[in-house]
């Protein structure tokens, strides 16, 4: 039985803003970012580990290396707890400890892999603790002439008594204002130009 349902991409987006997390604090960013309430076992989710191991057979794509944007990939380093981010899509990932401890930003597959004495790629579910992931997608680009723009988080560069600077989050072609800091490797705009392009498929920019 569901708990309830819970959006992927938004919680990717989020993690990227907050810009800052406690390092080895992984299974709590997703948690917290995403947005889920009390698990289906209180108490039971410790780790990352802990996680992948309730997580339902069905519910895991084991070894896919393509998961949509908004999906939770999973990390694993023998008897130890691992790790646990979202996808960006592209085979890219939203993470903590990344680019350095303490921090949250963008990585991707391999990198996290190769990080930390080494990670195995597990795989990725849209399943946390009872809770299901929606709103998975399958990028993370963003087009100027086309209202069907895929999810995502994008930086704007304000403008002196109008337009809000900092990070929004685009889903179904409307910006979500998040805050005033844009993370690293996130899509900044800063031609007006191409703002004003942007202003005409996405509402919430102006």
């Amino acid at each position: 039985m569901s708990l309830g349902k819970v959006d992927g991409q938004a919680g990717a987006a989020r993690l990227l803003a907050a810009g800052h997390w406690d390092t080895g604090m992984c299974l709590e960013a997703v948690w917290d970012t995403i947005g889920a309430g009390t698990s289906d076992a209180p108490g039971a989710y410790q780790t990352a580990k802990d996680w992948w191991n309730r997580c339902p057979a069905s519910r895991k794509h084991l070894g896919d290396r393509n998961p949509p944007a908004g999906a939770l990939l999973r990390f694993s380093n023998g008897t130890a707890d691992g790790h646990i981010c979202y996808s960006l899509g592209g085979q890219n990932a939203a993470s903590t400890d990344k680019p350095s401890a303490g921090l949250t930003g963008r990585t991707t597959i391999a990198d996290i892999e190769a990080s930390w004495g080494g990670r195995h790629y597990e795989g990725w579910t849209d399943w946390l603790g009872g809770w299901d992931v929606v709103n998975l997608g399958t990028t993370t680009t963003i087009s100027t002439n086309t209202k069907g723009t895929t999810d995502m988080l994008i930086g704007i560069i304000g403008k002196k008594g109008a337009r809000r600077g900092g990070s929004y989050y685009v889903s179904g072609g409307v910006a979500h204002y998040i805050g005033e800091g844009i993370p690293a490797g996130v899509p900044t705009y800063t031609d007006e130009g191409e703002i004003a392009a942007l202003q005409h498929v996405i509402s919430g920019l102006a």
